[in-house]
């Protein structure tokens, strides 16, 4: 099982999209988190992405962050990869 969780937000001028990460249901197969957008080069791979620690309990998505809470990522829609650091 894995659990999983995308939210949008919108405050007119900012965009955000959060993504949840809990338990990553261990498979064989590669595994990668982040985004991606049709025909642009902004895209964003979370750290750990294609690695043996991608999946399971420990899972890298579900213990970091970029926003200092476990299993959250915040990335801002309306900038570019290199600014996704949000404080």
């Amino acid at each position: 099982e894995t659990t999983f969780q995308a939210v949008l937000i919108s405050g007119g001028q900012k965009s955000f999209v959060l993504m949840n990460y809990g338990v990553i249901a261990s498979t064989f197969q590669n595994v990668q988190a982040g985004y991606d957008t049709i025909n642009s080069v902004h895209h964003f791979t979370i750290p750990g992405s294609f690695s043996s620690s991608a999946t399971g309990s420990n899972s890298t998505f579900s213990l970091s962050s970029n926003v200092n809470v476990a299993g959250r990522w915040a990335f801002e829609a309306d900038s570019e990869p290199e600014n996704q650091v949000i404080n």
